[in-house]
């Protein structure tokens, strides 16, 4: 779940298709969740051949929160399986997280700058070369994927992945 547009840039949605695409070529299938406000973003989506649910224009973080619910409800019905959110963006606070876990959802929250006063996640993942586990306070059941070689580019994503699913499975 990420967005895009002029104002915030492509970053978020991009890490959320690298991750995307590493999780469907080792665990099935993946969709993007997105408020994105242009096509470029979505495109980039479907043409690495994600599934892409447009989620509708920016609106408050209740209704954001519901409809990313109801989503992620028709997607587990449809998967037979307890579905899991990865989360990137600055305006996912605590109670977007609480909201998301509250309804038995797993999450992933991609952070790369710390500034929340508290994580309500199964797993956080930051993908800065100097990412502390004491920057967060966070449940202590949370688990870390941190950065730590000068080696991070997709490869490395690919291996957080490998070790996401890997929590994964033993979370579930």
């Amino acid at each position: 779940r990420a967005d895009a547009g002029a104002k915030i840039g492509m970053g978020h949605v991009m890490r959320c298709v690298a991750l995307a695409g590493a999780w469907g070529k080792n665990s099935g299938k993946v969709s993007i969740l997105t408020c994105a406000d242009n096509y470029k973003s979505r495109l980039r989506c479907l043409t690495r051949g994600l599934s892409c649910r447009f989620l509708g224009n920016r609106h408050t973080a209740r209704c954001d929160a519901d409809r990313t619910l109801k989503t992620l409800r028709y997607i587990s019905k449809q998967e037979a399986r307890r579905a899991w959110l990865a989360l990137d963006g600055y305006h996912f606070d605590e109670s977007y997280h609480r909201k998301i876990r509250a309804a038995g959802f797993g999450l992933l929250v991609i952070d790369d700058i710390a500034h929340r006063n508290r994580y309500e996640a199964d797993i956080i993942l930051n993908p800065n070369l100097d990412a502390a586990r004491h920057w967060y306070l966070a449940p202590r059941q949370t688990k870390f994927l941190l950065v730590d070689s000068l080696e991070y580019n997709i490869g490395m994503l690919n291996k957080q992945v490998l070790r996401f699913l890997f929590l994964v499975h033993h979370i579930i």
